[in-house]
């Protein structure tokens, strides 16, 4: 009888012992996701893949500044992440229905875009481009294409830069979700007096 009554209590003890360690793993697991989700090293992510890293837009940035004339608000920071988001997007849209951009087609809207001279700045807006070319082919092949592509797409942005959020019919990156200041904001101002 006694060894019966000590496998019942020994069997309870263990049990805890298990749901514990289920639970740690499960916990763990989240922690994990959320880390992967929210990393400290990325801006933005297409489809599960890093689009911005935080040292690509702090290369960016500097040239975006110096074409407006002063230091970049949260809502040009906010333009400029939508900007390169959506032109992955197109890229991606033109990818999968075969819509190719000729240099010409490029030319002529590169000189709409306009240009700066810092070339990480230029190349967003070449990418800005070139998204409105493939926007242009996309409406012609089909005009519910580009809309659909937009919304499909699944856009995850660190919230410390904020949301990637519906705007009048269109997408983008809001700054007024954002948890706090881009990291290095903070001790960037502190530097400078700010």
């Amino acid at each position: 009888m006694t060894s019966t009554h000590q496998t019942a209590r020994s069997t309870r003890r263990r049990r805890p012992r298990a749901v514990m360690a289920a639970l740690l793993v499960a916990l763990l697991g989240s922690v994990a996701l959320l880390a992967g989700c929210t990393s400290n090293s990325v801006v933005a992510y297409l489809d599960g893949s890093p689009v911005l890293t935080v040292e690509e837009f702090g290369e960016i940035l500097p040239g975006v500044e110096q074409s407006l004339g002063g230091q970049a608000n949260d809502e040009v920071r906010s333009q400029v992440i939508s900007l390169i988001v959506v032109t992955r997007i197109a890229r991606n849209l033109a990818e999968e229905h075969d819509i190719e951009v000729t240099d010409d087609e490029l030319a002529v809207m590169q000189q709409q875009v306009g240009t700066v001279e810092d070339p990480a700045a230029q190349a967003v807006l070449d990418g800005v481009a070139e998204a409105s070319v493939i926007k242009q082919k996309a409406d012609q092949q089909d005009p519910e294409l580009w809309t659909n592509a937009l919304n499909g797409a699944e856009v995850e942005v660190n919230p410390r830069y904020g949301a990637w959020v519906a705007v009048e019919g269109s997408w983008t990156v809001s700054s007024e979700t954002s948890l706090s200041e881009p990291a290095g904001q903070a001790e960037q101002q502190q530097g400078t007096g700010g």
